[in-house]
């Protein structure tokens, strides 16, 4: 479709030219808010800077590294290098960024908008959008890369997200749209990033995980773990996995599960027996290796990662064993759920699909705002949640609620108590 733009036209105005849709609706909604609090994009810029200030400290402390092992001139002698603190550097001219802080919030829009602005289907569809290729136009700019808005949409902080939220709310109640006294909460779950987990998928991924990087260490300096069999070990964990997957839950497989599994724990305590002593060997020189400060930190999350996940391996055989052996099953609080994201839980609710992520909760106003959110690690219990929620609301909006609405998941005789003494009539 051929729009009759011209490349001096306002941001809005090339925005207003596009079709109807609900995204077009929230970018314009956004540009308002923009327009009216310029605090918003000052805290973006601060966070941006803050991040690129980190970058710096980073690099000058792999200078004054680099100059501990450079031969000053004949007769000049250089001080010991000051301690650098990222809050007191200041930042140059250098290369310009790909995007400015409002385009940086057009995103942000987006991301809540479609769930995402990294995947696959995300990006084809901002590359497809006419909205932002409208906008990125009008400004003057390129559509970003993947990981370049990643990056920039990572470093933005809580404090700021709170901050819109707030300033949000301000534009709402100024506009005459919000005067409810009501006030409903609720939680709901959201997935994490992470596959259903099982005993063997999961062991077979850490030890495979610590291997490969266990391997990676070379580059630093280090012996890297040989292989010494563990490749065609982790083959064999990887094809007994597959069987346990296509025979359990199949009639009469009970006993098959368990023959499947003795093979498979024998085998994984072999492989991360191996993989221990080789971690144990490293670990006894790695802290003596000359690096740089930021290569330092990189090879000591890598030790770490390592050690979590041959810890975690070991403790998934042994509940594993315990498990499929003696009966004795766990509960989810007590068990590894995620190879990507350890704070993910095990979460039903009523009689729904159960999911491993995360229960945020949602405060709404009585015509439908968005007044508070909150989302914790695992599986909070609502009854220990519902007075910060509302006092959370409270702060935001400058009112107590006259009537609360929850659901039986929030019963609490003393959060209730507090709510009725802090003003609110009913609950």
């Amino acid at each position: 479709m051929q729009l009759n733009i011209t490349s001096n036209m306002p941001v809005q105005s090339r925005i207003q030219l596009c079709a109807d849709t609900e995204l077009k609706v929230i970018l314009l909604e956004g540009l308002h808010l923009l327009s009216i609090d310029a605090n918003i994009c000052k805290l973006i810029e601060a966070d941006i800077d803050r991040a690129a200030k980190v970058n710096k400290m980073e690099r000058l402390e792999d200078a004054a590294w680099y100059g501990k092992f450079t031969p000053n001139l004949p007769g000049l002698t250089l001080a010991d290098a000051p301690k650098i603190d990222a809050e007191s550097l200041s930042l140059g001219i250098g290369c310009p960024r790909n995007l400015d802080a409002e385009a940086i919030f057009i995103f942000m829009m987006c991301r809540a908008y479609l769930g995402s602005v990294t995947s696959l289907a995300a990006i084809d569809r901002l590359r497809d959008s006419l909205l932002i290729h409208e906008y990125l136009a009008a400004r003057n700019m390129s559509m970003p890369g993947r990981s370049s808005i990643h990056l920039l949409l990572n470093q933005i902080s809580a404090e700021t997200h709170d901050y819109i939220l707030d300033s949000q709310f301000r534009l709402i109640r100024e506009e005459g749209l919000e005067t409810s006294d009501k006030l409903a909460i609720d939680s709901f779950s959201v997935g994490g990033s992470t596959s259903w987990p099982t005993d063997s998928r999961l062991t077979h991924r850490l030890l495979e995980r610590a291997f490969l990087f266990g391997g990676k260490v070379k580059a630093f300096g280090c012996t890297p773990f040989s292989e010494a069999y563990v490749p065609e070990w982790l083959k064999e964990l990887h094809s007994i996995d597959f069987s346990i997957a296509c025979t359990a839950g199949k009639a009469k497989s009970k006993g098959k599960v368990k023959k499947l599994y003795r093979r498979f724990l024998t085998r994984a305590a072999k492989t991360a027996d191996r993989l221990v002593k080789q971690y144990t060997a490293l670990e006894a020189s790695w802290k003596s290796v000359a690096l740089p400060p930021s290569r330092r930190r990189q090879l000591d999350e890598i030790m770490a990662l390592i050690n979590e996940s041959l810890q975690a391996a070991l403790r998934i055989i042994s509940y594993a064993e315990n498990r499929v052996f003696n009966e004795i099953v766990l509960p989810s609080t007590e068990k590894f759920l995620s190879l990507s994201d350890a704070s993910v839980a095990y979460i039903q609710k009523g009689g729904r699909e159960p999911v491993i992520g995360y229960k945020p909760q949602l405060a709404r106003s009585g015509n439908g705002f968005v007044t508070a959110i909150e989302i914790m690690k695992g599986n909070p219990c609502d009854s220990a949640r519902l007075v910060p929620v509302v006092n959370q609301h409270v702060k935001r909006t400058g009112f107590t609620p006259d009537i609360l609405t929850v659901d039986d998941g929030y019963s609490s005789r003393a959060g209730r108590t507090e709510l009725l003494a802090s003003g609110v009539r009913v609950v």
